[in-house]
């Protein structure tokens, strides 16, 4: 049916375009490049501050906690957004969205709300900041476009959709390696049948 025969071809169309976004996945990359550099140059100039200020009661526990939490979540920011990014994934993009929300806090925490804050600090954080917030602006686009075309896929198809395009292409590569390997023993029944009625026929 020239109906039935247009969704196909819209379905193939679909799946050969890619939804990822290139500038979201660079500014994960050199993300993860300043996040690994800000760790060590923070943590060199609190162990600075520790021996040059003086800190009262557990302030320096406080800014190293800080510090490692801002460290660790971010990492793992990093990894969803580009997880998600590359396999066209909403939900991991969901996730890093929200992530966004507690490292914009910890980095303002260290360049306002720290004990002793230097120049050094107020550049770092004040990078941390900017590369946070253009990437939770242009995630949130991101992950809009995956899930309008989830949609889009789901009316057009009339059926139920994975979370993952790649993944949907997977399955339907599998799929059809099944319906091959039918198809070849399918082809070996008559022979089968044939060596068997000479065996009885003996």
């Amino acid at each position: 049916m020239p109906g039935g025969a247009a969704m196909e071809s819209g379905a193939k169309d679909y799946y050969k375009r890619s939804l990822s976004s290139l500038p979201l996945q660079v500014l994960v990359y050199f993300n993860g490049w300043f996040s690994t550099l800000f760790f060590l140059l923070a943590l060199a100039l609190f162990l600075y501050k520790r021996y040059s200020f003086f800190y009262a009661g557990n302030s320096f526990a406080w800014d190293l906690t800080m510090l490692f939490f801002l460290s660790v979540v971010d990492f793992a920011r990093l990894f969803l957004a580009s997880k998600g990014n590359k396999t066209e994934h909403a939900g991991a993009l969901l996730w890093f969205i929200c992530l966004t929300a507690p490292i914009c806090v910890g980095y303002a925490y260290l360049l306002t709300l720290q004990t002793y804050v230097l120049r050094l600090d107020v550049v770092l954080c004040s990078l941390g900041l900017a590369f946070v917030g253009l990437e939770g602006l242009i995630g949130i686009f991101t992950c809009v476009q995956f899930m309008r075309a989830y949609r889009e896929a789901l009316i057009n198809r009339g059926g139920r959709w994975s979370a993952s395009p790649r993944l949907r292409r997977s399955r339907q590569r599998t799929t059809e390696e099944r319906e091959d390997s039918r198809g070849q023993l399918r082809g070996w029944v008559p022979v089968v049948g044939t060596v068997e009625r000479a065996v009885s026929g003996r």
